[in-house]
């Protein structure tokens, strides 16, 4: 029950019990893996949340006319205004999830060493529980007007700028990202996805690597002193909880985007696990939605990229969208990028 209720320390002697562990190193291993799992929680609470000021004018979703379309596609009483959360196999950086892992420590070892192979594939499922969950993102960004993400995520400033205030999302970064279905239900009273901020500087991995340094340390000791079946199980459950930060982190050629993100992991078998339609190689992507969350803040606003043909008619056609939708009070202004 307590496990079930994310009660910290009753989800990891949970995912303990299969270790078969004798009792003084069960209890050690559970002091060493609530010390991760609270150092991972301070990382993320202290240095990936998003302040006021860092959102002022609001997070951004880039978008091209399609997706647009299909968040206003519907009448009111039937909402289709939300945010598609897909499966990080589909994301463009190669280097995803790894940044942390490959982070060069010059004469030192990095401290994640002892927990991934370099042939681990961060797009393969994490083992949690006794299950496995796959990784989802939704990526935003503190920039609701730039060029370069015009080019890269707007079609190539053909496309829309989907802007929300912080008002819209969780603020609290503390549940993480490893839990049951439910969550996204994409109903009206569902909770609002959480939203992190993505870090890219060197220093920035280097402090989170310094703080995971020590609990590490201790579970590794604690590994070389149980049988081979149970450290295992052990870094299994490290690896995992120290999934929660991997996405947190990117390749600094990135920082431009000065992305936010929203990441969830979830079970094949979850009931808010939906299919795109199938593509020409005729496999369908995997994505999971949020509840109803766009355009009815205070501050929602849609951007018409630079380069969209009679930005007139489809303002226009955007704003009667809204008022059918009764999300009359969001703004439709056009970029003001100088785009050729």
């Amino acid at each position: 029950m307590g496990a079930a209720a994310n009660h910290l320390e009753a989800q990891l002697g949970h995912a303990l019990l299969g270790c078969e562990l004798p009792s003084k190193h069960f209890l050690s291993a559970l002091k060493a893996l609530t010390a991760l799992r609270r150092a991972v929680d301070q990382i993320r609470s202290s240095r990936h949340t998003i302040s006021a000021e860092e959102a002022a004018s609001g997070l951004a979703h880039y978008t091209d006319a399609g997706g647009l379309t299909s968040m206003l596609d519907n009448e009111a009483e039937s909402p289709r205004n939300v945010i598609r959360l897909y499966n990080i196999a589909y994301v463009n950086d190669p280097k995803e999830g790894k940044r942390l892992r490959a982070f060069s420590q010059g004469k030192l070892k990095n401290p994640l060493a002892d927990f991934f192979s370099e042939q681990e594939n961060m797009h393969e499922a994490i083992s949690w529980q006794g299950q496995d969950f796959l990784v989802f993102v939704a990526c935003f960004s503190l920039e609701s007007d730039s060029l370069n993400l015009w080019r890269f995520y707007g079609r190539n400033g053909t496309g829309f700028s989907v802007v929300s205030p912080l008002a819209a999302f969780d603020t609290d970064p503390t549940h993480g990202i490893l839990h049951g279905g439910g969550r996204l239900d994409r109903t009206k009273s569902a909770p609002p996805i959480t939203l992190y901020k993505v870090l890219y500087d060197d220093k920035s991995a280097q402090e989170a690597l310094d703080d995971l340094t020590a609990p590490l340390a201790e579970v590794t000791t604690l590994m070389g002193k149980v049988s081979t079946s149970s450290a295992k199980r052990i870094r299994e459950i490290s690896a995992a909880i120290v999934s929660e930060l991997l996405y947190l982190y990117k390749d600094k050629d990135y920082g431009d985007e000065k992305e936010v993100r929203a990441v969830e992991a979830r079970t094949l078998s979850d009931p808010e696990l939906r299919q795109h339609p199938k593509t020409l190689d005729h496999f369908a992507k995997l994505f999971i939605e949020t509840a109803p969350i766009l355009f009815q803040q205070p501050g929602s606003s849609i951007v018409i990229g630079p380069k969209v043909d009679n930005s007139a008619a489809i303002t226009l056609d955007i704003k009667h969208r809204l008022e059918k939708c009764g999300l009359g009070g969001c703004e439709v202004s056009q970029s003001k990028v100088s785009y050729r």
